[in-house]
């Protein structure tokens, strides 16, 4: 409760601070405010990813924090900020502005991460009272399943103006390709590996009609190669 009147103390100087004038209204009499509630200097509230971090740590279970890696960090991001990501719901297809923003979430979710929260909830409880947890586990993990999250939300309505349908099939088959390749090339040389998947990973992007500098469009590549087949080895002297 002190970490909790200590923020509320700093808050009030957030909140009223657009009456201030200096003259009738000062900021002394805001800090006179914070003093009765708390002390100002108290120690902050944890973050929200702290406090997701800290059930994972109590109740075994991961989803709290993918919660918030998935959900709460995109809608942010698309909500409450106002960053280029979140103006770029107001641009239509062919670089069209619209008033009206996009909305970045299908209708459904939100519902589903209610019911994720309630198995969240009942999993604990129940485990901490010593009966089986496990329909609740599966409970929560089904309805966030079925969550779609909103960063693929809002690129799956910019990609129905931004993907070549036509080449979707070729990269397809250059994607079956090269994972046969990936699997099945460890005798051959580094570089020809390289350069295979170089070529496979540039087939498969094309698809997408992306602005990328050659330099940005190199240093992708050059990452899937290392990500798939490792670093060059170096010759042994």
């Amino acid at each position: 409760m002190e970490e909790l009147r200590a923020d509320n103390a700093r808050q009030v100087k957030t909140l009223f601070k657009y009456l201030e004038d200096r003259e009738v209204v000062t900021p002394r009499m805001f800090e006179i405010l914070g003093e009765e509630i708390g002390a100002a200097n108290g120690r902050q509230l944890p973050k929200v990813f702290d406090m997701a971090r800290h059930v994972v740590t109590r109740s075994q279970t991961s989803l709290t924090t993918d919660m918030y890696r998935r959900i709460y960090t995109p809608l942010s991001s698309f909500f409450a900020h106002a960053n280029g990501i979140a103006l770029l719901r107001h641009v239509r297809h062919h670089d069209a502005v619209n008033a009206r923003p996009s909305y970045p979430w299908v209708r459904r979710s939100p519902v589903h991460v209610a019911d994720s929260c309630v198995g969240v909830l009942g999993n604990i409880i129940a485990a901490r009272s010593g009966t089986s947890s496990e329909l609740f586990a599966a409970y929560a993990n089904a309805h966030m399943g079925r969550v779609l999250a909103p960063l693929f939300t809002f690129a799956g309505q910019s990609a129905r103006w931004s993907v070549r349908w036509s080449y979707v099939p070729t990269a397809m088959r250059f994607l079956i390709e090269g994972r046969r390749y990936y699997q099945t090339s460890d005798t051959v040389p580094w570089d020809e590996r390289a350069r295979t998947i170089r070529d496979h990973v540039s087939r498969i992007l094309s698809v997408f009609e992306v602005p990328i500098t050659p330099v940005g469009k190199d240093a992708l590549l050059d990452e899937f190669v290392i990500a798939m087949i490792g670093p060059k080895p170096q010759p042994v002297l």
